[in-house]
């Protein structure tokens, strides 16, 4: 029989053991991981729809250099300048970052999504 590897828990992030290489048991020793005690099979732990699309988020919550990626055309956007200065923004493929109806000096280097209310934005 293989042993098949188990995620560490995302609750406490301790690792788990993987009892006859079919089954994941748990029980957190360290102090304030409250948790309880989990058996589950290895398939079932480590398929982690809710924490994927937590870490899916995240990253979309993270800056992002301008050397590697760009927004969407025409998508709001915080952006960061070289200077420090954090502005609302759109980026238009081919044209620029710009600030309502002005363009902006080409001095952006990171940007991040913004997510915003399901409503109009206003600029």
């Amino acid at each position: 029989m293989t042993q098949k590897h188990a995620k560490r828990c995302p609750f406490c992030g301790m690792p788990v053991n993987v009892v006859e290489g079919e089954y994941v048991i748990h029980q957190p020793t360290k102090r304030g991981s409250e948790h309880g005690r989990i058996f589950m099979r290895v398939e079932a732990w480590n398929a982690r729809p809710i924490e994927d699309e937590l870490r899916r988020q995240i990253a979309e919550l993270s800056w992002k250099s301008v050397g590697y990626t760009l927004p969407e055309d025409g998508e709001i956007v915080l952006t960061l300048s070289r200077d420090g200065d954090i502005k609302k923004m759109r980026y238009y493929e081919g044209r620029g970052w710009y600030s309502g109806f002005m363009q902006s000096l080409p001095y952006v280097t990171h940007w991040m999504h913004v997510h915003m209310p399901d409503q109009e934005v206003e600029e």
